[in-house]
Order: structure tokens, then sequence, then C-alpha cells
């Protein structure tokens, strides 16, 4: 049973700063680990300990200037990368959230990352090769995201745009096969979506605060007000609905009652 693991399962640190939305998804990048020995994990707690080993580093990498220097924010504080670079993980029959699938990764370097998503495979694909296991768990991921993001994804490895081996000729040799064979009618389960209401009708528009961290909302033809999680936010579905922002925080506050959601303001 492969099983879909959020940044809580695998107990993720804090990002150093929030990651943004990803405004639009056109393409997917593959990446590995890629330790100097065999690093495939063969459990799921060794996959997660991998995940955190992987964030722990990226956490404390410095945003260099082009010359090799530190970089500072105005406040004096050294830039450090925002968080583990990758949208998700591929680790023994899980998949590991890292940034998430609807956040910006920091996986393959601009342009790619402002429109695409990055999938890390755990172990060294160079000197290991896919196991049936690796191969559902991929295609598992893969499934998820057609349902979010469409069949039309340009489906690439790190080398096809940046001057590096990843993600191994044993991975990167099998992306189109992967991908052909994710094509199917099956969906695969993910982070928990918010359910429909079947009485809610049709959906007319979002709303959200002036503050862009706060959270969503969806108005309904039959007045309704609900929560929108951050993955439907960005799904086909209600990505495209007209966004209504709410300039009068006390308002908001009542239209977030309203919802009937738990949320609560960050601030």
């Amino acid at each position: 049973m492969i099983e879909w693991l959020t940044r809580a399962d695998c107990n993720l640190q804090p990002p150093n700063r929030p990651s943004a939305l990803r405004r639009t998804t056109s393409a997917l990048y593959f990446h590995h680990s890629g330790t100097a020995g065999p690093s495939k994990p063969h459990t799921v707690d060794e996959s997660i300990r991998q995940w955190q080993s992987i964030q722990e580093y990226h956490l404390n990498k410095l945003i260099l200037d082009k010359y090799g220097n530190p970089t500072y924010w105005p406040d004096g504080t050294v830039r450090k990368w925002a968080d583990i670079a990758y949208n998700i993980g591929i680790g023994y029959q899980c998949v590991m959230d890292g940034r998430r699938l609807e956040y910006q990764g920091g996986g393959t370097g601009w342009p790619w990352d402002g429109y695409s998503i990055s999938i890390c495979v755990l172990g060294n694909m160079t000197i290991e090769s896919l196991t049936w296991d690796q191969e559902d768990t991929i295609i598992f991921a893969l499934q998820r995201i057609r349902s979010l993001y469409g069949d039309n994804l340009e489906v690439n490895g790190d080398r096809d745009v940046n001057s590096t081996n990843c993600p191994g000729d044993n991975l990167y040799n099998q992306i189109d096969n992967l991908w052909e064979r994710s094509g199917s009618v099956v969906v695969a389960p993910g982070p928990p979506l918010e359910e429909e209401d079947e009485d809610m009708g049709k959906p007319l528009y979002r709303i959200r605060s002036e503050d862009v961290y706060e959270a969503w909302l969806v108005r309904w033809d039959n007045g309704k007000l609900s929560h929108l999680g951050d993955v439907e936010n960005t799904s086909p579905v209600y990505a495209p609905l007209p966004v209504y922002v709410e300039t009068n925080r006390e308002t908001y506050k009542r239209l977030v009652e309203e919802s009937g959601t738990t949320w609560t303001p960050t601030h």
C-alpha cells in the first residue's frame, strides 16, 4: 500500500520563509538524491529520515552572489534557501510532501521552477536501478499530478535544462515510459481534498483577504461559502474562477466564520 505522507507525517522543519503558490503548471522535472554510494531506502521510516536530512541540508544552504559570496536580507540576516528544494519526494512505497505540489519549488532553477513541479527520487540512479516498488510509487504520484494539472505536461529530467547528470541514466531513460504508464483512468489518492457538498451547486467565485497568506474561500450559487484547501485552490475546478479580494479584515473574519471552517487568521 503506497502512502502519501504530508510534511507533518515526515516531521519536516518549518521553512526559512514561505514559498509562493505557483501561478501555472506546464511541466515537471525529475531529480534523484544522488549521494555518493547506493542510497535507496528500503522502508518508509528510512525514506522519512533521508527526506529530513535533505531538508536540513537545504535549509542551511546559503544564497550566494555571482562571486560566491553570501548575500543578506535588508535586516542583515544572511539569505538561505527557503526550504527543501523539491515539491515531492519518492521513497519506499511512499510519496513525501516537500514544498508540496501547489507551491513554487527550488529544485530545477530559474525560470523552470516558476511553472514546473520538481520530483526527487531517493537513491543514486546513476549506479542503482529502479525497482518495481519505485516504479509503482512514481506512477502513483504521476497519476495524482495528472488528476490536478492534466495530461499535457512536459516531462523532463534535471539534465535537460542544467549541466548535470541528474536524475541518473537509470531513471532518466525510464521517464517517458513511466509517464505513459501513469496515463490510467485510475486516480492516485493524495492529501485529502475538501469534500464538496452535493447541495452546494456551482462555484461562482473565490474570495481572499488582502493578505495573500490567508485562507481562500469559495462562494456557491446557493449563497453558501466554503473553505478551499491549497491543492483545491490551484486545481482546474477552482483556479479559473474570478477572485474577489476583501479589503476589510473584520468583514473577512465574518466570511471565514460563515464558511464554517476551523481556520483562524495567522496574525
